[in-house]
């Protein structure tokens, strides 16, 4: 694994901590122990997932105990704490503040879970800081990459050992390690955008991100997910934009890969005749947002407190939930980021996973009409968000340190990464 993340010895010398900080997250938030949600929901009879899956969830959240020994480490090796990120993270700061006063009077358990969130993002900012402290800030987003996409490398190695054991479907749908078929289908269209976009040293290693950016791509397909697949086109489209892709080739590429999945969606047949994208006519969406904007209605400014039964719109959930001021610093933050797209685009390409970043932001902010994951508190979804929002404004901040951080595609390691 070392290797993969491209640390090696250099671990020894605190050189990619971030890298290991970016995996361990995304580990223990994928590989919740959910088996008490089995056993009372009855849309869920009937599914069952392998017992090693079951050991590794029951384990995985300790993966977060290593966090702050990665923060105690690197003080006592560099002692220099230089602060990267800005205006972005202080605004998710904020808005995560509010939630947790909102629900503490009515959700308290909801509340402690959301500053429990909060504890374990303020511990990895620390340790990104510390990061920029020793080293240029433009250096952030590359080791992002490299966490997500070693996560995704076994993410993806994992779902697929549960596809090959003939579990992880439920009503035609694939859900994998997760226990809802959009919550795999976003993790497999941001996952497959991270490891199209990161490039290792070693032949082999890009032989597994290759076997893995395929697989991510057959889960999302299986998953049902349309969330998933706007998700991974947005982002995809925002990141060869950034690259520096023409814009009529970056619409042509859409439109070719809108079709090809127009056609998957018409001749998507399980064994049983069943397609995993038919929803029998019904509008889903249109009947969430429906009962959220009733629950907006019964107090428009502070909302009702408690989370909602519906998850099918971020922005509504989380108006419904704690009020209008959740709306307007989403609107704020969407502002910012839109800024820092166009920032980052006239200054020229950045560090290819700049742009990964960058575009990933764009397509969860995009993706999150259509699904609830920026309103909740210790998912694979929240923490990809913030990692970006991090990333992303990181980076910036490098740019201003160095100019030609848009030549910078090859390290002081000796690795190359493009998109």
């Amino acid at each position: 694994m070392g290797s993969i993340l491209g640390i090696g010895k250099e671990a020894l010398m605190f050189r990619n901590w971030l890298s290991w900080a970016t995996f361990c997250l995304l580990f223990a938030s994928s590989y919740k122990y959910d088996v008490d949600i089995f056993a009372a929901s009855e849309f869920m009879k009937g599914f069952q997932q392998p017992e090693y899956i079951l050991i590794i969830k029951k384990f995985a959240p300790y993966a977060l105990i290593v966090l702050p020994f990665f923060l105690i480490a690197m003080v006592a090796k560099n002692g220099r704490l230089s602060y990267p990120f800005r205006r972005g993270s202080l605004i998710l700061g904020l808005l995560l503040i509010f939630e947790c006063l909102r629900l503490i009077p009515s959700d308290l358990q909801y509340a402690v879970q959301l500053a429990s969130a909060g504890v374990v993002v303020t511990v990895f900012i620390l340790i990104g800081s510390y990061v920029s402290g020793s080293r240029n800030p433009a250096d952030i987003p590359s080791e992002i990459c490299r966490g997500v996409g070693a996560f995704g490398i076994l993410h993806v190695a994992l779902n697929l050992s549960i596809i090959a054991t003939g579990m992880g479907f439920h009503h035609g749908r694939f859900l994998g390690t997760t226990i809802q078929p959009n919550f795999i289908g976003v993790q497999m269209g941001l996952l497959a955008l991270f490891l199209m976009g990161t490039q290792y040293r070693r032949w082999y290693f890009n032989g597994l991100r290759l076997a893995a950016l395929l697989g991510a791509l057959a889960m999302l397909l299986m998953s049902g997910s349309r969330t998933g697949l706007i998700v991974f086109v947005v982002s995809s489209a925002g990141t060869l934009f950034l690259r520096g892709i023409k814009p009529i080739y970056v619409l042509a590429a859409t439109i070719v890969f809108a079709i090809a999945i127009n056609s998957y969606f018409a001749f998507s047949l399980d064994a049983e005749g069943f397609n995993q994208y038919d929803r029998n006519n019904v509008n889903t969406r249109a009947e969430s947002w429906s009962y959220l904007f009733s629950l907006i209605d019964t107090n428009v400014f502070l909302g009702t407190g408690r989370l909602p039964n519906f998850s099918e719109n971020s922005y509504l959930r989380g108006w419904s939930a704690v009020g209008i001021i959740y709306p307007l610093l989403l609107g704020v933050f969407i502002v910012y980021t839109i800024y820092n797209f166009i920032r980052i685009k006239l200054q020229g390409s950045p560090v290819p996973e700049h742009a990964v970043l960058c575009g990933a932001l764009i397509g969860m902010l995009f993706g999150a009409i259509f699904e609830g994951f920026l309103f909740d508190s210790f998912t694979f979804s929240l923490y990809a968000f913030v990692l970006c929002a991090l990333g992303t404004e990181a980076g910036i901040s490098g740019m201003w340190k160095s100019r030609a951080i848009a030549g910078m595609g090859v390290r002081s390691t000796g690795e190359v990464v493009r998109f």
